[in-house]
């Protein structure tokens, strides 16, 4: 079917212990490239602990089959959307604890992959990306909003005026009838394609 690679959010590390293997072999027909973490969960004790191991986080030490290549999908686990939430109401404690840990991460300069659906939270995480790229600048450092299902023309201007980029795919064909059961017909936009193509954004 012509399909290549896999990006995937947060890889077994048994089984990729088994695609080096495989790739050792020459018997690895995909590339699998993964999205690294440190594993954050709920407090902002769990975000004390994590801070100091974003510096620690090599990404591009593979090769061309098996890779890590991007710090996310999630940054602190309250904020990232679920699936099939219809909307999202950021909390300034939950926005504050992100913020420090996506402060590292653009410290350190890793390339980020956050898991961001709706407008409130993509507004939220706009607003953080902002005040950071004032202190560690983050164009040239590839980092995407992942998703994007309810997003618009105006949060396009603003990660296109901070160099990020959109990383969409069709929400619908994926997940078929049971966006239209949650989104009613605004599901028929999701993500808003045309839009999204129209801003020009990579």
């Amino acid at each position: 079917a012509g399909l290549t690679t896999f990006g995937v959010a947060g890889c077994d590390a048994d089984l990729i212990g088994t695609y080096r293997k495989w790739a050792a072999e020459g018997k690895l027909n995909v590339r699998t490239f993964c999205i690294d973490g440190v594993g954050v969960g709920n407090s902002p004790e769990q975000v004390e602990r994590a801070l100091p191991r974003i510096a620690e986080i090599k990404l591009f030490q593979g090769d061309n089959w098996v890779d890590k290549i991007f710090y996310g999908e999630s940054v602190y686990g309250p904020l990232h959307d679920p699936m099939f939430d219809s909307t999202s109401a950021p909390k300034p404690e939950q926005l504050a604890q992100w913020r420090r840990l996506a402060t590292e991460v653009a410290k350190n300069r890793l390339p980020l992959h956050v898991h961001a659906e709706l407008t409130h939270t993509i507004d939220a995480f706009l607003d953080q990306i902002e005040a950071i790229n004032k202190v560690y600048p983050i164009k040239n450092l590839r980092w995407m909003l992942a998703h994007f299902n309810q997003s618009n023309a105006t949060q396009l201007e603003r990660m296109k005026r901070l160099g990020m980029y959109a990383a969409v795919h069709p929400w619908n064909v994926i997940n078929g009838g049971i966006m239209r059961e949650i989104f009613g017909d605004d599901a028929l936009d999701q993500p808003p394609l045309a839009t999204i193509q129209a801003s020009g954004i990579m």
